[in-house]
């Protein structure tokens, strides 16, 4: 904690971590000790400097910390602040309040965070406009000539790839599946594919139908 006002009588209704016995006492070392009492298991320390002295020193001074915690401060030296945290990428909070009003903001670098389950993903399979290998790679499966334990473990992927082939060769002009009864055509060209009812690759085809009539689009 770095504050160097004493506490006054004024601290003593708003702030939840001083006692009238601390009044007169460096504020910064009263709220420290309260603090550590709420867990025994924590430590902490005090130091009696002027927040903004504490900012005017610059990145050598915030170094130490993984986290910094800035209350009631002004804007020009919460931006200052926010510049050095920035710099150094320790995330700021800074804390505001008057009254029964307060207000939180908080900075921190990017940080990027992968979906493991996300509701609704439609996967990056480019499953209508195949990237060259995989182009190369479904082209190179020859269903006809595969055995039955080749052709149960042929990848979903490849399986829609070459159905959405057969479909579109069906008719001149054909891009994507777009009505019911175009998608149920497709459906019923990969269910025609399948030797076996046991075959689980083509019951995934199926399943994940509905990705080789979507559109791959760069997200946003």
């Amino acid at each position: 904690i770095v504050d160097s006002a004493m506490v006054e009588a004024a601290d003593l209704g708003h702030n939840f971590f001083l006692e009238e016995s601390d009044s007169g006492k460096l504020r910064a070392e009263a709220v420290c000790r309260w603090l550590l009492e709420m867990n025994p298991d924590v430590q902490g320390t005090h130091l009696d400097l002027d927040p903004a002295k504490a900012v005017a020193q610059g990145k050598d001074f915030f170094r130490q910390f993984s986290l910094v915690i800035a209350c009631q401060m002004t804007q020009t030296l919460a931006i200052q602040l926010g510049k050095i945290c920035e710099e150094l990428v320790i995330p700021l909070v800074l804390v505001t309040s008057l009254g029964f009003v307060g207000k939180l903001r908080l900075y921190a670098s990017q940080h990027c965070v992968c979906e493991t389950k996300p509701d609704s993903e439609f996967g990056d399979l480019r499953l209508n406009d195949p990237f060259p290998e995989l182009r190369r790679f479904a082209d190179s499966i020859d269903f006809a000539s595969l055995d039955d334990a080749a052709h149960a473990h042929v990848p979903y992927v490849v399986i829609l790839i070459r159905a959405l082939d057969s479909w579109r060769s069906r008719a001149e002009g054909r891009t994507l599946p777009k009505n019911s009864a175009e998608k149920d055509e497709f459906k019923d060209i990969v269910s025609k594919m399948r030797r076996s009812p046991q075959e689980l690759n083509f019951d995934e085809a199926l399943q994940n139908a509905y990705k080789a009539w979507m559109p791959y689009v760069i997200p946003d």
